[in-house]
């Protein structure tokens, strides 16, 4: 399975991508379309938001900061992977180009 990674900042790319992976949220009072909304709306003023896609679909996403210019350090908001891809290696090439794409080596 070949995993794209695809920066978003258009609000409404960003709501989709998170209605789409919301069955896999742990807390499943965020599977809220006014929840999506709110995160959605945060997310594409604040935060780099990630969707990882195979050719056909969406596997899942992360939304981070990396707005501390003090620190120079990134916090990360949310790692979504749909159930679907669970134990089938998608998390897994998710991180792999989520490190690659923070310039993380290790």
């Amino acid at each position: 399975m070949d995993i794209r990674t695809k920066i978003l900042t258009d609000q409404d790319e960003i709501a989709e991508v998170i209605g789409i992976c919301a069955e896999a949220f742990h807390d499943q009072r965020c599977n809220d379309p006014a929840v999506i909304q709110e995160f959605s709306e945060k997310f594409s003023v604040r935060a780099c938001f990630v969707a990882a896609c195979t050719e056909d679909e969406v596997v899942g996403f992360a939304a981070f900061y990396c707005n501390d210019t003090v620190n120079f350090t990134a916090f990360i908001s949310m790692i979504v992977v749909r159930s679907i891809y669970h134990l089938r290696g998608g998390g897994l090439r998710f991180s792999a180009r989520l490190r690659k794409f923070a310039g993380i080596t290790e």
